[in-house]
């Protein structure tokens, strides 16, 4: 269930990727590099915490 719901985003980031490269190739190029700077940065955990209160 967890690898789904990441998978699923990029899935259809790599199809629309592959359109528009039909049209754009540059755009394809930058568009898979999006996709593995996302793929490959932890988002979630560059979220700064709330200091813990003492």
């Amino acid at each position: 269930m967890i690898l789904t719901r990441r998978l699923t985003p990029e899935l259809a980031g790599y199809v629309a990727v592959i359109v528009l490269g039909l049209f754009v190739p540059l755009a394809t190029v930058l568009g898979y590099l999006a996709i593995a700077v996302y793929v490959i940065l932890p988002l979630r955990p560059l979220r700064r915490r709330a200091p813990i209160p003492r």
